[in-house]
């Protein structure tokens, strides 16, 4: 089981990645939704803009890849699932984090 924290431009096609490569069990750790500026370096297309982006991506790898056991989305910041269910990332065997928070900004 991995768990990719952030579903944005680097973890959409780390998690997509993994599906391919024969991992059963995701877990897609995102609360963020897809925005218009996000399409240009997705794996998911415009039809969708607004949706959550774990949940999006999770139904995107179900139907692609039929082999996944389990593609859960939590819609939810990490640190957030960490105290309501710490299960969800203790029952990993590996964990991703895929997420840009606290980058600098480019001028």
């Amino acid at each position: 089981k991995v768990a990719v924290i952030g579903c944005g431009s680097l973890g959409g096609p780390v998690a997509t990645r993994l599906a391919e490569a024969g991992v059963g069990n995701l877990a897609l750790i995102d609360p963020e939704t897809l925005q218009w500026a996000n399409i240009g370096r997705h794996p998911l297309g415009v039809r969708e803009i607004g949706r959550h982006k774990a949940e999006a991506l999770a139904c995107q790898i179900s139907v692609d890849y039929p082999h996944i056991v389990s593609v859960q989305p939590y819609l939810k910041r990490w640190q957030e699932l960490l105290v309501q269910d710490p299960t969800v990332l203790s029952s990993c065997q590996v964990i991703v984090s895929a997420i840009a928070n606290g980058m600098p900004k480019q001028h």
